[in-house]
């Protein structure tokens, strides 16, 4: 994996835990899904189950967590093999052609096992599904998103407001972290403008800044396809483009009209 990228926080924003999303009143959990965990000498290190937050089980003992959830279907992974799976995925290119050679390494492996008819959960985020598809034939060969997730004023699904640019060249997801803007003054990095010019300087690439409530992208981050609640957010200025285009107002109102 290439660690010269912000993975806690593309999953914070891209994929929020149960615990993260749970303000914005969407979490149904599955008490008949499976869970997944890595484990080192008999030691939780990593749980996962989806719509679950799972972190309170690190460094538990595995037949605790075992006998936790025995009439659920339970996978477990040595984190020595998983460490070997990360380190070959290195050679991949992108961060898609990581993550698919990890998961087929792991479902590889579940089906060589006891539970040879478990798979691994498949997690997709409407926005970078979209980037993948034909969208990428009408965007630029290079570009960025700058997406800024602003917190409400009272206590909600994130304690702060947070932001992350995903970069993207020839198709791929090239990089995803906080962007710095610590060249810009405190005033202009309140100026949604200025500061999507900056990153576009500074990152050379044209920058998409989009502007939304936490609550909001909580929600549609849990849904498949939440176009249809994304166009009206950008009707009602609920969610901002900055600078605003019209070709990126018009993919968002074609998938929420014609589902493409």
């Amino acid at each position: 994996m290439d660690l010269s990228n912000d993975w806690r926080k593309f999953q914070e924003v891209f994929f929020p835990t149960a615990k993260t999303a749970a303000g914005a009143g969407v979490v149904q959990r599955d008490v008949s899904a499976p869970v997944y965990s890595v484990v080192e000498k008999d030691i939780v290190v990593a749980g996962y189950c989806e719509h679950e937050d799972l972190s309170d089980w690190v460094g538990s003992p595995v037949g605790d967590f075992k006998n936790q959830f025995r009439n659920r279907e339970i996978v477990v992974l040595e984190r020595a093999q998983v460490d070997q799976w990360m380190n070959d995925g290195l050679s991949k290119p992108g961060f898609h052609g990581q993550l698919e050679y990890f998961r087929s390494m792991a479902e590889a492996t579940i089906k060589g096992g006891a539970r040879g008819d478990a798979k691994l959960p498949t997690r997709t985020h409407f926005l970078l599904e979209s980037l993948k598809g034909w969208w990428g034939n009408i965007l630029p060969s290079a570009f960025g998103i700058y997406l800024r997730l602003q917190a409400p004023e009272a206590v909600g699904v994130l304690e702060a407001s947070q932001d992350i640019l995903v970069i993207y060249r020839r198709g791929a997801l090239e990089s995803f972290n906080a962007p710095d803007l610590s060249g810009l003054s405190s005033e202009r990095r309140k100026q949604p403008g200025d500061v999507v010019k900056y990153l576009s300087e500074r990152y050379l690439v044209p920058v998409q800044g989009v502007y939304v409530g936490a609550q909001d992208w909580a929600r549609w981050s849990q849904d498949s396809a939440p176009w249809s609640e994304v166009a009206v957010a950008l009707r009602s200025s609920r969610m901002q483009l900055v600078p605003f285009r019209w070709r990126v107002a018009t993919l968002v109102a074609t998938r929420a009209f014609l589902g493409v």
